[in-house]
Parts: structure tokens; C-alpha cells; sequence
């Protein structure tokens, strides 16, 4: 064999040796044995400018942003809102203007005490409040004003999407869980099989119980 065609076969076999060792490691990494980071990024990578270059360059007119901003709160008051006020903006959303999916863009972990509840509890707590009827009256008075049960009422039956953080790290005193995460899409269990390079959280801060219970679903915030 002379050296011309010697040397094409040997650059076509190269070439051969190159795409198959290329393709074992593709292989590989989609069965997750061993899942490689580096392939990771540069899917993601080029996943983030194909959604760049095939986006369209307008505003969707679908998508509304309800705003926390300087004018809101000159009008409403400072953040955070009283739960009231909170699931009157969404009956109105929702009544009014006919949305169809709200996403909340922030934490309810911890119920929200007024100060006519802590006067009730403080009545409660007298003499005049071991009276039965009285017992009876204070009772209805804190359901009217249970601004928890308010707000968690008004995401009944409607899509409301909740948020809650996964923590990458806690802080002195910091407790591991607070509130309640929502349902998982996927259990462990369904995909015991495969090798996924999931999030791994020192803890997490989700919703109120009633809350969580009430939304169609929760998306993940990231904790700047």
C-alpha cells in the first residue's frame, strides 16, 4: 500500500476511533454511569440559546405582573400586606379580571397574629372569658378574624401556584424545615433506575399547611 492511501486510512480510522470513543462517552453520561458535570453545562448552555434565538421579541400579553412596588405600598401599606388584604387582590384577580393561573412570588411559612387576635387571646385568657357565653362570642369573633383562614380560603378551587426554597446552606440558628413543601410530581421511587443529579438542600422553607393544601401547585424560588 503506498503512503497516500496508507495515510487516509489511517486518518479514517482516527476519525472512526474519535466518534466512537465521543459516542461511548454520550452513552454513558444519558445512562448516568458516570453522569459527567461538564456535558451538563454545555446542554444547558446551548438549551439557553435556543430558547434565546427562537423566542419571540415581543411582551406575551398573556403574562401580568402584580407588582410589590413604591406605589402599591403608598397605597396598601407597607410589605407584608395583611393576609385580608392579600386574598382580597386575589378574589379580585380572579372575579374581576378572569385570570386563569396566579403564581405567588413569596413565602407564607408562619401565620400572621393581628392584634384583635391577640386581644381576643388575652380575653380568652381573663375572668370574664371563662363564660360560656362569652366562650361562644369570642369563638365566632376569632373565625371572622382568622386572616389565615381568609387567605387560604380565597386559593380554593382556583390555580394558584405557590413558592418555596430549597436552602443550599443554614444559618446560625437557622431552623432545617419551616412550613410545608407541595405534593412532588415525581416520587423517588419512579425513577429508582436512573441517575439524576438532583439539588441536594441543607433544608428547606415552604408554605403554611392550610396554604399549600389549598394551591394546585408549588414552584421552586431561588434564595438570593
Amino acid at each position: 500500500m503506498s503512503s497516500a492511501p496508507r495515510t487516509r486510512t489511517v486518518r479514517l480510522l482516527i476519525r472512526i476511533a474519535i466518534s466512537g470513543f465521543a459516542l461511548v462517552l454520550f452513552a454513558m453520561h444519558i445512562a448516568g454511569k458516570p453522569r459527567y458535570e461538564l456535558i451538563d453545562r454545555i446542554e444547558n448552555y446551548l438549551y439557553d440559546v435556543r430558547i434565546r434565538m427562537t423566542m419571540p421579541g415581543t411582551v406575551d400579553d398573556r403574562i401580568v405582573i402584580v407588582d410589590i412596588d413604591e406605589a402599591s405600598q403608598a397605597e396598601l401599606g407597607q410589605w407584608p400586606w395583611p393576609r385580608n388584604t392579600l386574598a382580597a387582590i386575589i378574589d379580585r384577580l380572579f372575579d374581576d379580571y378572569g385570570i386563569r393561573v396566579l403564581g405567588l412570588d413569596a413565602l407564607f411559612a408562619e401565620a400572621e397574629e393581628t392584634s384583635a387576635e391577640r386581644v381576643l387571646a388575652d380575653l380568652a385568657a381573663s375572668e370574664l372569658g371563662q363564660d360560656p357565653a362569652v366562650q361562644e362570642e369570642l369563638g365566632r369573633l376569632r373565625e371572622s378574624l382568622d386572616s389565615n383562614y381568609r387567605f387560604a380560603e380565597s386559593l380554593i378551587a382556583r390555580d394558584v401556584v405557590t413558592g418555596f426554597v430549597f436552602k443550599d446552606f443554614l444559618g446560625s440558628n437557622e431552623p432545617e424545615a419551616t412550613g410545608t413543601l407541595p405534593a412532588p410530581l415525581i416520587h423517588a421511587a419512579d425513577i429508582s433506575n436512573l441517575s439524576v443529579p438532583f439539588i441536594a438542600a441543607a433544608g428547606y422553607a415552604g408554605n403554611l399547611p392550610e396554604l399549600q393544601e389549598n394551591a394546585v401547585a408549588g414552584g421552586f424560588l431561588i434564595r438570593r
